[in-house]
């Protein structure tokens, strides 16, 4: 049972990956780990992909929006989830893979000094890939993370919690549940898993009891988690979760919503013949303006087609598989070309980011290398980030045997180049897979009208033939 949230980091990028990656809250950094980026220099790295954009892209800052840095999400699993931290740690990795499309660089770490395990996960609100920014729309984003947490914790076995239809949440409450430490969020995790698991309400008392959960009879079922002092009411939990509404649940298994059950296939006015012809009249009238647009849409469609054959000079049915087949090809030459130069680029745009750094920063690096015994300390906590990103970019470019005496703005350059090539080809691979699909939709078109003329024409054949 799995609680997501995410919230913006304007600053401080480097002390909030300080607090995730606190060797005390997760077993001296074994529960630490960074995709496209070393934990300990995953601020610097940070910062180093957003100074880059603004060379590629433009400052992202000037554009009137909030200036996010970063953004933190916080996966929190509850007490009864049956998950260990590594298992919890590699189930982080997939969220963050799958929610930023491997397209921007993170840390994860987990937490394992409370109650519950959580994940923590920092990312750049930068893309290393495209240097776009990271969208962020609160309730849509937040739906997202959810949704694909949940997705996963059902194939890993944990629970989900589903929201009930009935009474709302209070702050506490709904704080709590975020947090993976509500009460009632358990205890209707719980009662969601037994439930479909029953075969009567015996049983469900069983399985909720070995769930760590006790149950009490009387005017209204209450439920309590070991350890907890206070019973909970179920129908405070949600109107299903009444004694009436778990017997209903275990009964049927599968529930049918409300409005099917009561929607009506066809109207019934009993007893008023002038009504229900007033009924059929309007029926009648909303079926032929149904009709009647969906004669307007195929005429189009007819339309479009023609101009499509003309434009893709299709003269005979078996032009259709020629060009598609020919548009096919292209469009993995395109895929081959747009693939290996983006492998290219991507070498140059690491080499980029760490020259630009180490050349911004070498004059403070050679102020402190001048610096006394005396003044040597003081310079060097004035300027301590910008000598440490000096000396990481110093030491990547010395794993990626690269000259440091490079012009940094003609990698940036060439960056540039490549990055609107690239640009070009994701537009001509996606111009042609869209012709692809649109002269398929013809052919499927033409196929339909030939066939029942071919038919036709058969019936026409084979009674001549009888008549003689």
């Amino acid at each position: 049972m799995a609680v997501t949230k995410i919230k913006a980091i304007k600053a401080t990028v480097s002390k909030a990956i300080a607090y995730i990656t606190n060797p005390l809250k997760t077993d001296g950094k074994l529960l630490v780990s960074g995709f496209k980026v070393e934990p300990s220099y995953a601020a610097i790295e940070f910062k180093m992909t957003a100074e880059l954009a603004k060379d590629i892209k433009g400052d992202y800052s000037n554009t009137g929006k909030a200036n996010n840095l970063a953004y933190h999400t916080i996966q929190s699993f509850a007490k009864i989830d049956k998950i260990t931290p590594e298992e919890a740690h590699e189930l982080g990795k997939k969220l963050a893979d799958e929610m930023l499309l491997e397209k921007h660089e993170y840390v994860i770490a987990t937490h394992i000094d409370k109650g519950h395990i959580h994940n923590h996960i920092i990312f750049n609100a930068i893309s290393y890939e495209d240097f776009k920014k990271f969208r962020s729309e609160p309730y849509k984003t937040a739906a997202m993370i959810r949704e694909i947490s949940d997705r996963l914790c059902e194939e890993k076995g944990l629970y989900v919690v589903k929201e009930p239809n009935g009474k709302g949440k209070g702050h506490k409450e709904w704080q709590e549940n975020k947090n993976g430490t509500s009460w009632k969020a358990q205890i209707q995790a719980a009662i969601d898993q037994a439930t479909p698991q029953a075969t009567d309400y015996n049983s469900f008392v069983d399985l909720m009891k070995q769930a760590n959960i006790e149950v009490k009879e009387g005017k209204h079922i209450a439920f309590k988690l070991e350890g907890q002092q206070r019973f909970v009411r179920g129908k405070t939990i949600g109107e299903n979760y009444t004694k009436e509404g778990i017997n209903e649940a275990i009964k049927n298994k599968v529930k049918i919503p409300e409005k099917l059950r009561t929607r009506k296939t066809t109207p019934w006015i009993k007893g008023d013949i002038h009504n229900a012809k007033k009924v059929q009249f309007g029926l009648d009238k909303k079926v032929f303006y149904e009709t009647r647009k969906q004669k307007i849409t195929d005429t189009k469609e007819l339309a479009n087609m023609l101009v499509l054959l003309r434009r893709e000079t299709i003269s005979k049915l078996s032009d259709f598989e020629l060009r598609i087949d020919t548009l096919k090809e292209q469009s993995k030459v395109i895929k081959g070309d747009m693939k290996q130069l983006d492998g290219k680029n991507a070498q140059y745009k690491e080499a980029a980011k760490y020259l630009v750094f180490y050349n911004k920063y070498l004059p403070i690096k050679q102020q402190h290398d001048k610096q006394s015994m005396l003044t040597k300390k003081g310079f060097y906590g004035k300027h301590q980030s910008e000598l440490l990103a000096f000396d990481h970019a110093l030491k990547q470019l010395e794993k990626m045997s690269i000259n440091t005496h490079v012009n940094p703005e003609k990698i940036v350059e060439l960056v540039k180049q490549q990055t609107g090539q690239i640009s070009e080809l994701q537009t001509q691979y996606k111009q042609t897979d869209s012709r692809i699909d649109e002269l398929k939709k013809a052919q499927e078109m033409v196929q339909k009208i030939i066939n029942p003329q071919q038919k036709e024409q058969q019936k026409d054949i084979q009674k001549e033939r009888e008549e003689r």
